[in-house]
């Protein structure tokens, strides 16, 4: 019989890496699964800087208390996208996912760290999960 002990190392890790990571996200329920594919083409459009790809999952207007304010349309989005999706939101977006927050509708991406205090809205639109609004604590 093979105990803990007498494993070689790399099995222990291996072992200690199962039981370590099935507790994680414990605290975060599994999000909605329409939330789940538009999240997941988000985060790709974003990584990408593919300002169409997040069009297609949006609900436009997309509400936006900073960036020029409202968001009406996909070619309005496109001329504000680098602005928006910058190195530390692309950086958010790959880390984080959307949490149901208190006080938000719908799923919220919240990217707040030292130079950042911006979240990214997730609503149900007709059935489906959209991007709808972007707040921009450090808004003027």
């Amino acid at each position: 019989m093979t105990t803990f002990k007498s494993m070689p190392l790399h099995r222990k890790l291996i072992c200690l890496l199962i039981v370590w990571s099935t507790g994680c996200g414990a605290d975060e329920p599994p999000l909605p699964a329409d939330l789940q594919q538009t999240w997941a083409a988000f985060r790709t459009a974003v990584q990408a800087g593919d300002a169409e790809g997040v069009a297609r999952i949006s609900a436009f207007p997309i509400r936006a208390n900073d960036f020029g304010g409202k968001i009406v349309s996909a070619s309005v989005l496109e001329q504000r996208f680098a602005r928006i999706f910058g190195d530390a939101v692309r950086q958010c977006v790959a880390q984080k996912r959307p949490q149901s927050m208190e006080g938000y509708p719908g799923y919220i991406l919240d990217c707040d760290n030292d130079n950042l205090a911006i979240g990214f809205g997730f609503e149900l639109k007709r059935g489906n999960y959209r991007f709808t609004y972007i707040d921009n604590a450090n808004a003027e």
